[in-house]
């Protein structure tokens, strides 16, 4: 049997007998201070810790899971450059799209990355 039919069997057999709590992406940097401060991210942490307090007789498992990036990823300044300035990236949260690079705007800096942010 193969690794994702293994992964698929114990997902199945959690999710079918088991109550599983599943936090999706809970970073420190989307509260107060963070730098993706998020507004009403700590009072959602409060709420979920009461919930799961007031719940916790009926939950089997908690799983947890946390968002990764490699270093050169799409979401990363770092992956762009400006279309007339190879050393000017885009400030944080800039929107890029598919227009923006098919009109030279914003280019990845490998260009073989191209088709790929278009698509």
């Amino acid at each position: 049997m193969g690794e994702e039919k293994h992964l698929f069997l114990l997902f199945y057999y959690i999710f079918v007998n088991m109550t599983t709590l599943m936090i999706i992406d809970p970073q420190c940097d989307f509260h107060s201070g963070g730098s993706l401060a998020v507004p009403g991210a700590d009072e959602d942490a409060i709420r979920l810790a009461a919930w799961i307090d007031k719940h916790s007789a009926r939950i089997d498992h908690i799983v947890v899971t946390l968002d990764t990036h490699h270093k050169l990823h799409i979401a990363h300044a770092s992956f762009w450059r400006a279309g007339h300035d190879a050393e000017i990236r885009p400030e944080s949260f800039t929107l890029i799209s598919a227009e923006d690079i098919m009109n030279g705007k914003w280019l990845p800096r490998d260009k073989s990355l191209t088709d790929y942010c278009i698509k």
